[in-house]
């Protein structure tokens, strides 16, 4: 497999947030603190390099005015560096949610919550459809968990994980999914052309050809405006679920 860079990041908290991202003047967030998470909006919304990962998760997201919801986000491993974040897919609202540090076990399933869509979703008016969850286990090395949000993972699940990104500027792009250490891609696929700041959605669907446990790659290859700059590399653990 060629070499690709992996997409940078430093640590999850707000302050150095801000401070990689050089082009937000005069930043200002409103955010609460609801003891395990910040949660609110941001000044306006932003992206984190050419490509940005707002969403990688194996379930669907469900809640309502009408039936406001507890969420749970599981995800199975941890890190040092481990930060869960929810953004806009679309952004206009401009909604911002990221983890405090936690207590999280290497090797096992973990979960952040309680999340009440009471809080901050609802009365904002944010969309189940238009929420995305990224469990970032080390950014900086482009590990990811996927995030499985309100019901606990079950041992029959996912079938596929759903990933879902941004860029700054127009373009299109390729992506391959490999198991770690091998060059014989299990999907490819094509995007685009597509327009800054449209949310483009990747879905992987697993196959008996991957086992629990298994390690992956999702590499992503875009391209703006005939230049090809580096490729991004995302490494995630596939697991089936929670036996109970």
């Amino acid at each position: 497999m060629p070499s690709f860079a992996r997409i940078g990041w430093i640590a999850s908290a707000l302050a150095a947030l801000f401070a990689t991202v050089g082009h937000m003047d005069s930043a200002w967030a409103d955010l609460k603190d609801f003891g395990n998470r910040l949660e609110g909006t941001l000044n306006r919304g932003f992206t984190e390099g050419d490509v940005e990962v707002v969403s990688f998760t194996g379930s669907s997201i469900s809640y309502s005015k009408e039936n406001p919801a507890i969420l749970d986000v599981w995800f199975f491993g941890s890190s040092a560096g481990l930060t869960i974040r929810a953004r806009e897919l679309s952004p206009g609202l401009f909604y911002s949610m990221e983890s405090k540090p936690g207590k999280w076990t290497a090797g096992a399933w973990n979960n952040l919550g309680p999340w009440s869509t009471k809080d901050m979703l609802i009365p904002l008016g944010v969309q189940p459809s238009n929420l995305g969850v990224v469990v970032w286990l080390d950014k900086p090395r482009g590990l990811v968990a996927p995030a499985f949000v309100g019901a606990s993972p079950n041992a029959a699940s996912p079938v596929r994980y759903t990933v879902v990104l941004r860029t700054t500027k127009p373009g299109s792009l390729e992506f391959w999914l490999y198991k770690q250490g091998s060059n014989d891609a299990l999907l490819t696929g094509k995007r685009g052309p597509f327009e800054k700041d449209v949310p483009q959605r990747i879905e992987l669907p697993i196959d008996g050809a991957v086992s629990d446990g298994e390690p992956l790659e999702l590499v992503i290859q875009p391209t703006f405006d005939k230049t090809l700059p580096p490729a991004s590399t995302y490494t995630f653990v596939h697991k089936k679920g929670r036996s109970k």
